[in-house]
């Protein structure tokens, strides 16, 4: 969609149930907006999300009960992951972690 502020605007949790993902920019747009997000237990969503915003993929009984405890307790979590995304995944940390990585070859 061309218009994400609206989008994001209208939904209180995103759910990326992949089976494989790298770290999605769907999930850092929302983070970033203070909007929790539900993943399956894969690679980036894994290192990032709390423990209990994830799930193993093709497990329908653990996404409904990833799904009931972030209704409980998403919104207290959301505000220092919020922060952390903003403050760690912008283009100027990216530029400079790509550059240490290539200087350093």
């Amino acid at each position: 969609t061309e218009n994400t502020a609206e989008f994001y605007s209208q939904i209180d949790c995103l759910l990326i149930p992949s089976r494989y993902e790298g770290v999605p920019l769907v999930m850092l747009e929302a983070l970033a907006r203070g909007i929790p997000v539900i993943a399956g237990a894969r690679d980036g969503m894994k290192e990032l999300l709390p423990p209990e915003w994830i799930f193993e993929p093709g497990n329908a009984k653990a996404l409904v009960l990833t799904f009931t405890a972030i209704r409980h307790s998403g919104r207290d979590q959301i505000g220092g992951l919020q922060k952390q995304i903003r403050a760690e995944m912008t283009n100027d940390r990216f530029k400079e972690a790509f550059l240490k990585t290539v200087v350093s070859q």
